[in-house]
């Protein structure tokens, strides 16, 4: 349901009531995405008003417009564009429901723009096909937001996992389950700084079955 704003317009000629939509923004989910864009954020809020005809909001970070995907009383998903500039402090996030003279919404809902991650390493660089192991990420540029995610994946199968933020050169992650075993080298790991977006650089993570039968022979 939208909120609503009933006041008092007067000529000199009659007295009207008038009815205007109010709406406010909450934050953003994730508060943090990959300056390269292209990762889907929701703005929340409370009051959002249905348009006609079909018809969707606008949604900027800062002064930069951004595509709304859909939207409804509660939430409006918007996509990143690309940002050439990362900063720590973000920028606010708004909608607007009246056209782009109409950003009525004064927040302290913010984006930050991040570089993304490079992994160097992982170790151990293998595990085995049940999972579970504790699995150390090394590299460059890893952001601290509370969105860090480690990527495993091969040619056929692909599962992330939150990844728990050390410092800008560590972090961890634990090893899901695989279902097979993997050849060596057509298996990676990569990271995300916001959920979505990974890493353009990957390191080898090795997949290997369990040992099912240990023979000693003279």
């Amino acid at each position: 349901s939208s909120h609503a704003l009933y006041a008092l317009s007067s000529s000199l000629s009659n007295v009207r009531l008038v009815t205007l939509n109010t709406y406010y923004v909450e934050a953003v989910v994730p508060n943090v995405a990959d300056a390269r864009g292209g990762t889907p954020v929701t703005v929340l809020g409370k009051g959002f008003p249905t348009l006609s005809g079909g018809e969707l909001p606008l949604c900027r970070v800062g002064t930069q417009q951004m595509e709304v995907l859909r939207y409804n009383a509660t939430s409006v998903v918007c996509m990143t564009v690309n940002h050439s500039n990362a900063g720590c402090s973000g920028s606010p996030v708004d909608v607007s429901f009246a056209g782009p003279e109409r950003y009525t919404s004064n927040n302290n809902a913010k984006l930050r723009r991040v570089f993304s991650a490079t992994p160097v390493a992982a170790v151990p660089a293998k595990g085995l096909t049940t999972g579970g192991a504790v699995v150390t990420v090394s590299g460059y540029g890893f952001d601290f937001g509370g969105y860090l995610m480690c990527s495993f994946y091969d040619d056929t199968h692909h599962t992330t996992v939150p990844a728990v933020y050390l410092s800008s050169n560590l972090a961890t992650c634990v090893q899901p389950a695989w279902f097979r075993s993997s050849t060596k080298g057509s298996s990676f790991l990569k990271l995300s700084q916001d959920g979505s977006l990974e890493s353009v650089r990957k390191v080898p993570y090795e997949v290997v079955g369990s040992i099912t039968e240990l023979r000693v022979t003279k």
